[in-house]
């Protein structure tokens, strides 16, 4: 074990581009699988559907429970050379994960028909078809979660490539599964088969990498202790608590959305959620690896690399989603159109929530930083109470809700109740100043982003006039000087270094 880079900088690469890869799948696939549904199924089934889909992919997305505790100690313990609380913490996830799946499962599948039941708009749903998706949607849930254990181990073993791989695996294979089932007619039923069974296969091959990655796992019942899973449980509590909040803001809009309109107005709104979505999980992915890494340090004794590491990763997200949200928030309405049509169109959607996601870019790096820290209990609860009030007093100036007021009211607590309380806490726990912070992190990109805002907004009112080869090239010029201005001006010698000797081993390799 004393060979091993338990920092875990290393596999930083080759962790951060397998999670670039498997988003890349996935938004490929979300932006496919949307259209063949409305067009098997018709755009109340696809509401429906969608309401289903979006409480499943979040709650299995988004670490709740024990993975993230896993994640920590695995890390630290591997660190420390210790083989029997490797095994222990293994053993103890494993089985209270398994009662965390069981619960979430049993409450999705309430929740689901209950708001189905409630729903206006769906009477063309057969009587039956509401219990059958909930139930195959329930089970899909648990053996997501209760695969959470095994992502735990891999990625405190600093193989997140691995988890990866699997996931894009599941995904591609999903996709397939879903476009057979539409074909032969089976609906948002056969969907929901193709969406347990799936996961069933992919989760039980995540365990056996898992185990092979590190043999010092175990889940034999006799390593289970009270005592360990006392403190997995307040670990996983903590890092459930901002998986609540995204469930409460994102899901509770969704909810209340469809009460006050339907599953129409809920599949429009969805269309533009998924798209900033996707940049949202961009940032994610590429900070999933913090969590082990900052336990790492913390465990060989290096707490003073953990806010420099904060700082460039945060740097390095907001330089990555900048210019993913200026195209989402001038051309996010082209998108859709071109996507799903001119009736799901909503003006003004994409700049709401655009706004957002520029607010947010780099609150999942302070979020698994600190989760590394295991000081994520506190501002991720303070965080949640100030959401949730935010949420209510928003939801009672703007009801009924329709889908541009669900993006303000979404938009609204996100940035005012999550965004600037979290920002302010983690700072003072990480030891940054807010002030140096926002010089160090937001300066620079945003000095390069003005460009391409310039010429986004130029392209755009070449495409309003029709005049495509314009646009394009404006676009296209955009980008290529946002590129010259990031390598120039907001890219560090070090990091410019990195990147040179990155391309020369690049280029070595494909000529070799």
């Amino acid at each position: 074990m004393s060979d091993r880079d338990d920092s875990g900088r290393n596999r930083l690469a080759h962790n951060v581009f397998a999670g670039w890869l498997a988003h890349a799948v996935t938004i490929v696939i979300g932006f496919v699988m949307p259209r063949l549904i409305l067009e098997s199924v018709g755009p109340a089934s696809l509401g429906v559907w969608d309401l289903g889909w979006s409480l499943v992919s979040y709650v299995a997305l988004s670490g709740l429970g024990m993975a993230g505790a896993v994640t920590y100690l695995v890390a630290r313990y591997r660190a420390e050379d210790d083989a029997t609380q490797v095994r222990i913490t293994t053993a103890t996830g494993w089985y209270c994960q398994l009662a965390l799946a069981l619960a979430a499962g049993l409450l999705f599948l309430g929740l689901f028909e209950m708001l189905v039941l409630w729903m206006p708009g769906v009477d063309a749903l057969a009587a039956d078809e509401p219990w059958r998706i909930g139930l195959l949607l329930g089970l899909a849930i648990f053996v997501s979660l209760a695969g959470g254990a095994a992502q735990g181990i891999l990625a405190g073993c600093h193989r997140g490539d691995l988890n990866e791989y699997v996931s894009i695996a599941s995904e591609v294979v999903l996709a397939i599964t879903m476009i057979v089932v539409l074909l032969l007619g089976a609906g948002i039923v056969g969907l929901a088969w193709a969406t347990f069974a799936t996961r069933l296969v992919f989760e039980l091959l995540r365990f056996v990498l898992a185990w092979q990655v590190c043999p010092e796992a175990g889940i034999a019942a006799r390593d289970f202790t009270l005592g360990r899973a006392r403190a997995l449980v307040r670990f996983g509590t903590k890092s459930s608590v901002a998986v609540a909040h995204d469930l409460v803001v994102q899901q509770g809009a969704r909810i209340l959305l469809a009460l006050a309109a339907g599953p129409v107005a809920l599949a429009v709104y969805s269309r533009y959620a998924t798209i900033v979505r996707q940049i949202a999980r961009v940032s994610e992915r590429t900070a999933q690896v913090l969590p082990a890494m900052t336990s790492g340090l913390v465990g060989l004794g290096r707490e003073g690399d953990v806010q420099r590491l904060f700082l460039r990763a945060a740097n390095a997200t907001v330089m990555l989603a900048l210019p993913l949200v200026l195209v989402f928030g001038v051309l996010g309405d082209e998108l859709v159109t071109v996507w799903m049509g001119a009736e799901f169109v909503v003006p003004g959607l994409s700049w709401v929530l655009a706004a957002m996601a520029f607010a947010t870019a780099d609150r999942s790096v302070a979020s698994q930083v600190l989760t590394g820290l295991n000081a994520h209990g506190r501002i991720g609860l303070v965080c949640l109470l100030a959401s949730v009030c935010v949420f209510l007093a928003a939801w009672l100036l703007l009801r009924p809700l329709d889908p541009l007021r669900a993006g303000v009211l979404v938009a609204v607590t996100l940035t005012a109740g999550h965004a600037l309380p979290h920002w302010l806490l983690a700072c003072r726990r990480i030891g940054v100043g807010p002030l140096g912070y926002l010089l160090k992190v937001y300066l620079r990109p945003l000095i390069a982003n003005a460009w391409l805002l310039g010429w986004l907004l130029w392209a755009d009112g070449r495409l309003d006039a029709g005049r495509y080869g314009p646009a394009s090239f404006g676009a296209a010029f955009g980008f290529a000087g946002l590129a010259g201005l990031y390598w120039f001006f907001a890219f560090d010698d070090d990091l410019r270094d990195k990147v040179r000797r990155r391309l020369a081993r690049g280029l070595a390799w494909a000529t070799r």
